[in-house]
């Protein structure tokens, strides 16, 4: 009910943590999801094959079910990547996102629609991107029409809200 809170410790840092099905699957690298079948308890190890030197990002839940975790700059074959899992996290398979090097998603949505929108940055340089993908997570492009919006800096980092009628960012 969130009035009281008890301490679950999963055994390392991790970043978002979603709900699919009876597990819970937090994000905690590139190359590992960690899931959760007794509340956050205990917590097993996933390995999506990706890079372990890379962080992971959000995690997105789809209109399908699907969830796609995000994640950190290329990997050795100078691919960005993310993952997507049809099982609620069991498994995990790599998918071309056409991040660079060291870019990182801050916010990621799957909007009404079903689109999935995905909001980088890099550490190197200021150099925004939205990557949006209209095939539950399977191929990614560079959005050029909604990164032309003048308020773009304001969105990288932010908390995204999505509504029934589309998407605001606060």
């Amino acid at each position: 009910n969130g009035v009281t809170w008890e301490l679950r410790a999963p055994g390392s840092t991790g970043g978002t943590i979603v709900q699919s099905g009876n597990r819970l699957v937090m994000a905690n690298s590139a190359s590992n999801i960690r899931v959760s079948e007794d509340g956050g308890t205990t917590w097993e190890n996933r390995s999506t094959g990706g890079p372990s030197s890379t962080s992971a990002g959000p995690i997105i839940t789809t209109k399908t079910g699907r969830l796609v975790a995000t994640a950190e700059g290329k990997d050795i074959n100078n691919e960005g990547k993310f993952f997507v899992s049809d099982n609620n996290g069991m498994t995990w398979e790599a998918r071309n996102a056409t991040t660079q090097w060291q870019e990182y998603p801050s916010a990621a949505i799957c909007t009404a629609s079903g689109r999935l929108i995905a909001v980088t940055n890099t550490f190197a340089t200021f150099n925004p991107r939205i990557l949006k993908s209209d095939n539950n997570g399977d191929t990614w492009t560079e959005d050029f029409q909604l990164r032309s919006m003048g308020l773009l800096d304001t969105l990288v980092g932010a908390v995204p809200v999505v509504s029934m009628s589309g998407i605001a960012f606060g």
